[in-house]
């Protein structure tokens, strides 16, 4: 006797069904790699900040740049603008020529300076003071005169993941400093 369903054979019902079960298979197995890739991406996304902080009585004022994600930032570009003017120099002569032209006259001493070359990396919780400076007694700004100082700068830091294939942009006049 013979297996017959509707002028199907079972042996061939059989088959037909393996085979969808098969193509439902690696559709599924398709979309898992693609989910665990898209997590794995994010979990190590590197996420740039900046913040500043200063204190007042000594006259002394310092930013950093901190990596609060999960990843390590692997630089592509530091520039620092002044009135939307790029200040040009390299390495450190960045720094130096920020804090001239921010305090053209009575400039503060520089303590500290620090910037991230092409290539360079700042890892996971790891952060980078940029500059430290220190204003003298007769020459120190008020709060409101120093906010609207710090408005006068902007930090670009373009960045990428360690896959290095998405590119990510910080820009301190959307964010923090």
């Amino acid at each position: 006797m013979t297996c017959d369903f509707n002028g199907y054979s079972c042996e061939g019902i059989g088959a037909l069904a393996s085979a969808v079960i098969a193509v439902f298979a690696l559709v599924a197995t398709v979309w898992q790699a693609w989910v665990t890739r898209k997590h794995n991406r994010l979990s190590v996304k590197p996420l740039l900040n900046t913040w500043s902080e200063t204190n007042g009585g000594a006259g002394i004022y310092e930013a950093r740049l901190k990596n609060i994600g999960i990843g390590p930032a692997i630089i592509d570009s530091f520039e620092v603008r002044v009135d939307d003017k790029m200040v040009e120099g390299n390495g450190l002569d960045v720094i130096d020529s920020a804090v001239k032209a921010m305090f053209p006259s009575n400039a503060p001493s520089v303590l500290y300076k620090s910037c991230m070359a092409k290539g360079g990396a700042l890892g996971a919780g790891e952060g980078i003071t940029i500059v430290r400076i220190q204003f003298s007694p007769l020459a120190m700004p008020t709060y409101d005169e120093f906010e609207q100082m710090k408005k006068r700068v902007r930090l670009t830091v373009r960045y990428k993941s360690i896959y290095k294939h998405e590119q990510y942009s910080y820009d301190s006049t959307f964010d923090h400093l």
